[in-house]
């Protein structure tokens, strides 16, 4: 069963990413892609701890897994990637509940970090399985968030 209180900070939470990304930061992260590539630039913000620019460099990555190397991102793309993280999450709760919720915060941090390292070392012919680990990337740094609210 899913626990609704999870979806509704979920959503809070990719809301006010949502925000940050359109309002704030889209034009300075396609910069900063040009010099590094996504997964370099999520290693970046996690040695900083900021959740949110890792969320928004996650739904980049997924959007350009999904369109051959575009970064041309709309609201309404945004919410698309955004809604494929939040299904997988939503399935995998069904499977294991809510027990993110019982793990320390670094505890999830390592799993991040986990999850960064095994997509610098995969071949990009596996893109499915890079593609699920941003998704996993993001759905856990919204639990941090959530953690932490």
């Amino acid at each position: 069963m899913i626990d609704t209180t999870t979806i509704k900070e979920y959503h809070i939470i990719c809301n006010r990413c949502k925000k940050f990304f359109f309002k704030i930061s889209y034009a300075k992260i396609k910069m900063m892609i040009n010099d590094l590539n996504l997964i370099d630039n999520i290693l970046y913000y996690f040695n900083k701890k900021n959740w949110i620019s890792i969320i928004n460099l996650s739904v980049l990555s997924i959007y350009k897994n999904k369109n051959n190397k575009n970064l041309d991102i709309d609201e309404n793309e945004y919410d698309l990637c955004i809604s494929k993280a939040r299904l997988i999450m939503m399935d995998k709760n069904l499977d294991y509940g809510d027990i993110w919720r019982k793990l320390d915060i670094s505890s999830i941090e390592d799993i991040i970090l986990q999850k960064i390292f095994r997509i610098k070392n995969m071949n990009s012919n596996i893109e499915f399985k890079i593609l699920d680990n941003y998704i996993d990337i993001l759905n856990y740094s919204v639990f941090i968030l959530i953690k932490i609210s």
